[in-house]
Protein backbone atom coordinates (compact mmCIF):
# COMPACT_ATOMS: atom_id res chain seq x y z
CA UNK A 1 0.00 0.00 0.00
CA UNK A 2 1.26 3.26 -0.57
CA UNK A 3 0.31 6.99 0.03
CA UNK A 4 1.58 10.32 -0.90
CA UNK A 5 1.11 13.47 -0.96
CA UNK A 6 3.13 15.83 -4.09
CA UNK A 7 4.42 19.02 -2.53
CA UNK A 8 2.40 21.04 -4.97
CA UNK A 9 -0.85 19.30 -3.32
CA UNK A 10 -1.75 16.12 -5.46
CA UNK A 11 -2.52 13.23 -4.05
CA UNK A 12 -1.93 9.09 -4.61
CA UNK A 13 -3.23 6.61 -2.74
CA UNK A 14 -2.58 2.94 -4.41
CA UNK A 15 -3.48 -0.48 -2.34
CA UNK A 16 -2.23 -3.07 -4.95
CA UNK A 17 -0.17 -4.30 -7.15
CA UNK A 18 1.57 -3.62 -10.74
CA UNK A 19 -0.64 -0.54 -10.77
CA UNK A 20 0.60 1.58 -13.88
CA UNK A 21 0.45 5.54 -13.39
CA UNK A 22 1.37 8.59 -14.86
CA UNK A 23 4.58 10.14 -14.36
CA UNK A 24 3.84 13.65 -14.85
CA UNK A 25 2.12 15.46 -11.40
CA UNK A 26 0.27 17.98 -13.59
CA UNK A 27 1.04 20.64 -10.74
CA UNK A 28 -0.23 18.74 -7.90
CA UNK A 29 -3.64 18.88 -9.88
CA UNK A 30 -4.10 15.12 -10.36
CA UNK A 31 -5.44 12.86 -7.59
CA UNK A 32 -5.48 9.27 -7.96
CA UNK A 33 -7.06 6.74 -5.75
CA UNK A 34 -6.99 3.29 -6.70
CA UNK A 35 -7.53 -0.39 -4.52
CA UNK A 36 -6.87 -3.48 -6.95
CA UNK A 37 -4.03 -4.55 -9.38
CA UNK A 38 -2.83 -4.22 -12.66
CA UNK A 39 -4.62 -1.07 -12.94
CA UNK A 40 -3.22 1.51 -15.67
CA UNK A 41 -3.77 5.36 -15.93
CA UNK A 42 -2.06 6.70 -19.48
CA UNK A 43 -2.93 10.67 -19.66
CA UNK A 44 -0.62 12.53 -22.42
CA UNK A 45 1.93 15.04 -20.72
CA UNK A 46 0.32 17.63 -23.07
CA UNK A 47 -3.06 17.30 -21.36
CA UNK A 48 -3.95 20.64 -19.75
CA UNK A 49 -6.02 20.31 -16.15
CA UNK A 50 -7.60 23.69 -14.73
CA UNK A 51 -8.29 22.61 -11.65
CA UNK A 52 -8.11 19.06 -10.51
CA UNK A 53 -8.51 15.76 -12.12
CA UNK A 54 -9.85 12.81 -9.72
CA UNK A 55 -9.41 9.15 -10.70
CA UNK A 56 -11.11 6.45 -8.04
CA UNK A 57 -10.41 3.00 -8.66
CA UNK A 58 -11.89 -0.30 -7.17
CA UNK A 59 -10.95 -3.31 -9.14
CA UNK A 60 -8.28 -4.35 -11.07
CA UNK A 61 -7.27 -4.44 -14.51
CA UNK A 62 -9.11 -1.35 -15.58
CA UNK A 63 -7.82 1.36 -18.13
CA UNK A 64 -7.98 5.51 -17.95
CA UNK A 65 -6.69 6.67 -21.03
CA UNK A 66 -6.67 10.52 -22.28
CA UNK A 67 -5.18 11.77 -25.45
CA UNK A 68 -3.09 14.74 -26.13
CA UNK A 69 -3.50 18.21 -26.22
CA UNK A 70 -7.21 17.69 -24.44
CA UNK A 71 -7.96 20.43 -21.46
CA UNK A 72 -9.86 19.68 -18.35
CA UNK A 73 -11.31 21.91 -15.72
CA UNK A 74 -12.53 20.03 -13.38
CA UNK A 75 -13.13 15.74 -13.62
CA UNK A 76 -14.31 12.80 -11.58
CA UNK A 77 -13.65 8.94 -12.82
CA UNK A 78 -14.93 6.87 -10.88
CA UNK A 79 -14.49 2.90 -11.96
CA UNK A 80 -15.66 0.01 -9.41
CA UNK A 81 -15.67 -3.08 -11.21
CA UNK A 82 -12.73 -5.66 -12.97
CA UNK A 83 -11.19 -4.70 -16.64
CA UNK A 84 -13.43 -1.60 -17.68
CA UNK A 85 -12.13 1.22 -19.97
CA UNK A 86 -12.33 5.11 -20.01
CA UNK A 87 -11.23 6.47 -23.01
CA UNK A 88 -11.02 10.22 -23.83
CA UNK A 89 -9.34 11.16 -27.47
CA UNK A 90 -7.54 13.72 -28.75
CA UNK A 91 -8.11 17.61 -28.42
CA UNK A 92 -11.24 17.43 -26.28
CA UNK A 93 -12.05 20.13 -24.20
CA UNK A 94 -14.00 19.60 -20.80
CA UNK A 95 -15.56 21.85 -18.86
CA UNK A 96 -16.10 21.52 -14.56
CA UNK A 97 -18.26 19.37 -12.89
CA UNK A 98 -17.93 16.49 -14.86
CA UNK A 99 -18.45 12.45 -13.89
CA UNK A 100 -17.66 9.39 -15.72
CA UNK A 101 -18.62 5.79 -14.55
CA UNK A 102 -18.54 2.68 -15.31
CA UNK A 103 -20.55 1.07 -12.50
CA UNK A 104 -23.70 2.03 -10.64
CA UNK A 105 -22.12 0.81 -7.75
CA UNK A 106 -24.83 -1.09 -6.40
CA UNK A 107 -26.34 -4.40 -7.37
CA UNK A 108 -29.58 -4.39 -9.17
CA UNK A 109 -30.64 -8.36 -9.07
CA UNK A 110 -33.47 -10.36 -10.67
CA UNK A 111 -35.81 -12.14 -8.09
CA UNK A 112 -36.18 -15.02 -9.76
CA UNK A 113 -32.44 -15.85 -11.09
CA UNK A 114 -31.11 -13.88 -7.97
CA UNK A 115 -28.53 -13.14 -10.60
CA UNK A 116 -27.20 -9.13 -10.70
CA UNK A 117 -28.67 -7.65 -14.04
CA UNK A 118 -26.67 -4.11 -13.76
CA UNK A 119 -22.87 -5.39 -15.30
CA UNK A 120 -20.99 -2.24 -15.71
CA UNK A 121 -19.34 -0.91 -19.50
CA UNK A 122 -16.99 0.90 -21.21
CA UNK A 123 -16.96 4.83 -21.53
CA UNK A 124 -15.69 5.88 -24.85
CA UNK A 125 -14.98 9.88 -26.47
CA UNK A 126 -13.49 10.28 -29.28
CA UNK A 127 -11.30 13.00 -30.45
CA UNK A 128 -12.44 16.76 -30.56
CA UNK A 129 -15.27 16.34 -28.16
CA UNK A 130 -16.69 19.09 -26.06
CA UNK A 131 -18.51 18.48 -22.89
CA UNK A 132 -19.96 20.77 -21.01
CA UNK A 133 -20.25 21.80 -17.73
CA UNK A 134 -21.73 19.62 -14.70
CA UNK A 135 -22.76 16.73 -17.65
CA UNK A 136 -22.08 12.79 -16.38
CA UNK A 137 -21.33 10.10 -18.84
CA UNK A 138 -22.55 6.71 -17.51
CA UNK A 139 -21.62 3.48 -18.35
CA UNK A 140 -21.74 2.16 -21.88
CA UNK A 141 -21.68 5.92 -23.19
CA UNK A 142 -19.89 6.50 -26.82
CA UNK A 143 -19.26 10.24 -27.92
CA UNK A 144 -18.26 10.08 -31.57
CA UNK A 145 -16.08 12.93 -32.90
CA UNK A 146 -16.43 16.07 -33.30
CA UNK A 147 -19.95 16.12 -30.75
CA UNK A 148 -21.04 19.10 -27.81
CA UNK A 149 -22.11 17.39 -25.32
CA UNK A 150 -24.74 20.29 -23.60
CA UNK A 151 -24.69 21.84 -20.32
CA UNK A 152 -26.07 19.33 -17.65
CA UNK A 153 -26.13 16.45 -20.22
CA UNK A 154 -26.93 12.68 -18.41
CA UNK A 155 -25.81 10.41 -21.07
CA UNK A 156 -25.88 6.61 -21.45
CA UNK A 157 -25.97 5.71 -24.73
CA UNK A 158 -24.50 6.91 -28.38
CA UNK A 159 -23.93 10.48 -29.35
CA UNK A 160 -23.22 10.93 -33.44
CA UNK A 161 -20.95 12.72 -34.62
CA UNK A 162 -21.18 16.37 -35.61
CA UNK A 163 -23.67 16.82 -33.22
CA UNK A 164 -25.03 18.92 -29.67
CA UNK A 165 -26.80 16.57 -27.40
CA UNK A 166 -27.80 16.71 -23.87
CA UNK A 167 -27.83 13.03 -23.81
CA UNK A 168 -31.65 12.22 -24.67
CA UNK A 169 -31.78 14.01 -27.91
CA UNK A 170 -29.73 15.89 -30.68
CA UNK A 171 -30.54 19.64 -30.28
CA UNK A 172 -28.74 20.67 -33.30
CA UNK A 173 -26.68 18.42 -36.31
CA UNK A 174 -24.73 19.43 -38.63
CA UNK A 175 -22.06 21.23 -36.58
CA UNK A 176 -18.34 21.68 -35.27
CA UNK A 177 -17.00 23.19 -32.90
CA UNK A 178 -13.54 25.80 -32.16
CA UNK A 179 -12.34 27.27 -28.80
CA UNK A 180 -12.17 30.32 -30.13
CA UNK A 181 -15.29 32.23 -29.49
CA UNK A 182 -15.90 33.74 -32.98
CA UNK A 183 -18.31 36.29 -33.84
CA UNK A 184 -21.71 35.32 -34.98
CA UNK A 185 -21.92 37.01 -38.78
CA UNK A 186 -24.96 38.67 -39.53
CA UNK A 187 -27.58 37.23 -41.99
CA UNK A 188 -27.85 39.30 -45.12
CA UNK A 189 -30.85 42.07 -45.59
CA UNK A 190 -33.57 40.65 -47.19
CA UNK A 191 -36.11 42.94 -49.92
CA UNK A 192 -39.40 42.30 -49.57
CA UNK A 193 -41.38 44.64 -51.52
CA UNK A 194 -38.86 47.12 -51.86
CA UNK A 195 -38.23 47.11 -48.25
CA UNK A 196 -34.71 45.77 -46.31
CA UNK A 197 -35.42 43.74 -43.78
CA UNK A 198 -33.14 41.77 -41.14
CA UNK A 199 -33.34 38.83 -38.66
CA UNK A 200 -32.86 39.61 -35.41
CA UNK A 201 -31.09 37.29 -33.34
CA UNK A 202 -32.49 36.83 -29.95
CA UNK A 203 -29.49 37.54 -27.95
CA UNK A 204 -27.55 40.14 -29.77
CA UNK A 205 -27.43 43.52 -27.77
CA UNK A 206 -25.57 45.81 -29.70
CA UNK A 207 -26.67 48.82 -32.20
CA UNK A 208 -27.75 49.25 -36.03
CA UNK A 209 -27.86 51.83 -38.26
CA UNK A 210 -31.19 51.36 -39.93
CA UNK A 211 -31.63 52.05 -43.53
CA UNK A 212 -35.27 53.06 -44.02
CA UNK A 213 -37.64 55.00 -41.72
CA UNK A 214 -40.70 52.94 -39.91
CA UNK A 215 -41.76 52.71 -36.93
CA UNK A 216 -42.44 49.15 -35.95
CA UNK A 217 -43.52 49.72 -32.07
CA UNK A 218 -45.96 52.54 -32.54
CA UNK A 219 -44.46 54.89 -30.16
CA UNK A 220 -40.91 56.78 -29.94
CA UNK A 221 -38.17 55.96 -27.42
CA UNK A 222 -37.44 59.30 -25.46
CA UNK A 223 -34.42 58.73 -25.61
CA UNK A 224 -34.15 57.61 -29.32
CA UNK A 225 -36.09 59.22 -31.89
CA UNK A 226 -37.63 57.30 -33.99
CA UNK A 227 -35.69 53.81 -33.82
CA UNK A 228 -37.67 50.78 -34.73
CA UNK A 229 -38.03 48.36 -31.80
CA UNK A 230 -38.86 44.36 -31.67
CA UNK A 231 -39.21 41.29 -30.17
CA UNK A 232 -36.30 39.22 -30.50
CA UNK A 233 -36.45 36.63 -33.83
CA UNK A 234 -38.84 39.45 -35.21
CA UNK A 235 -37.90 40.94 -38.59
CA UNK A 236 -37.91 44.43 -38.54
CA UNK A 237 -37.33 47.19 -41.26
CA UNK A 238 -34.12 49.31 -41.47
CA UNK A 239 -33.45 52.99 -41.18
CA UNK A 240 -30.73 55.08 -40.35
CA UNK A 241 -30.45 57.24 -37.18
CA UNK A 242 -27.83 57.60 -34.58
CA UNK A 243 -27.43 55.03 -31.67
CA UNK A 244 -29.51 55.32 -28.67
CA UNK A 245 -27.59 56.18 -25.21
CA UNK A 246 -26.57 53.93 -22.75
CA UNK A 247 -29.05 54.86 -20.47
CA UNK A 248 -31.91 54.04 -22.80
CA UNK A 249 -34.22 51.59 -21.21
CA UNK A 250 -34.97 50.11 -24.74
CA UNK A 251 -31.74 49.68 -25.74
CA UNK A 252 -31.72 45.66 -25.71
CA UNK A 253 -34.76 45.78 -27.79
CA UNK A 254 -32.61 46.99 -30.78
CA UNK A 255 -31.09 44.70 -33.80
CA UNK A 256 -27.42 44.77 -34.14
CA UNK A 257 -24.86 47.28 -36.29
CA UNK A 258 -23.96 45.81 -39.42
Amino acid sequence: MEERERECGGIIFVQGKANQLPDNDFNGKLNIRIKGNENIILIDPSVVIDEELNIFIEGSRNCVLIGENTTIVQMTISMAEDGHKISIGKDCMISSCVELLTSDFHSIIDKETGVRVNPGADIIVEDHVWICRHTQLLKGSVVHEGAVVAAGALVSGVIPSGVVSNGRKVLRSEISWDRELRKIPWAAPMQIDGDTYIDTPSDLQYNIELVKPLKVSGKDCTYCKGWALCAPGEKVLLKCTPPPPRECSWRNNIIARI
